[in-house]
């Protein structure tokens, strides 16, 4: 047994009304309709609904990249700006190399402005979550002979070399063997890097 042909078809539309033929014509058309919106475009719309917000997210990417290409220039020229300023900042911190040298300036710093340094050394310090980290602070304590101005001159001096420092105790006492030049002292600490 066959299926049916093309012949049998026409046949079967020739033996019917021009009413029959139109409204059989017409259910075709619906049935065809409703085949493709089932098996093409509903399948279409759902796959354009899941890869929409991706298209629209990479689209605004593009935009943002596009944005920083135009100013990619700008980037780079506060990138370096940034770079100096960290080295910059960096330097005012001493290194374990450039302690001797610390000291030989904390003595000509003191010279220039009057105060006559009895001791200078570094404390012993205990180890502390601080002492292991990048930049470790280095206690200082000093002994000195010095009139009140002098001694703010000396700090102020510290202060405009630009190395990174904390006074953590200050005494100053009279000095009985000259009424102008106190006993001070001083414990600071120096912070130093790795």
């Amino acid at each position: 047994m066959r299926g049916p042909s093309l012949k049998s078809a026409l046949d079967f539309l020739g033996r019917r009304s021009a009413g029959e033929k139109t409204a059989l014509i017409a259910a075709a058309g619906v049935f065809l309709l409703l085949a493709d919106l089932i098996f093409l475009v509903n399948p279409m719309i759902r796959s354009v609904a899941k890869t929409a917000p991706k298209v629209m997210e990479t689209g605004r990417e593009l935009k943002r990249l596009r944005e920083d290409a135009k100013n990619k220039d700008a980037i780079r020229k506060e990138w370096e700006t940034l770079k100096e300023r960290l080295a910059g900042e960096e330097s005012r911190f001493v290194s374990a190399a450039e302690v001797p040298a610390l000291f030989e300036n904390l003595s000509r710093q003191a010279f220039d402005s009057g105060v006559k340094i009895m001791s200078i050394r570094p404390t012993e310090t205990r180890r502390s979550p601080a002492a292991s980290a990048a930049y470790a602070p280095l206690p200082i304590q000093m002994s000195a002979l010095a009139g009140t101005h002098e001694f703010g001159d000396f700090l102020g001096r510290l202060e405009a070399a630009g190395t990174f420092f904390k006074v953590t105790d200050l005494k100053i006492a009279s000095n009985p063997a000259d009424e102008r030049r106190h006993l001070v002292d001083l414990k600071m600490e120096i912070y130093k890097r790795p």
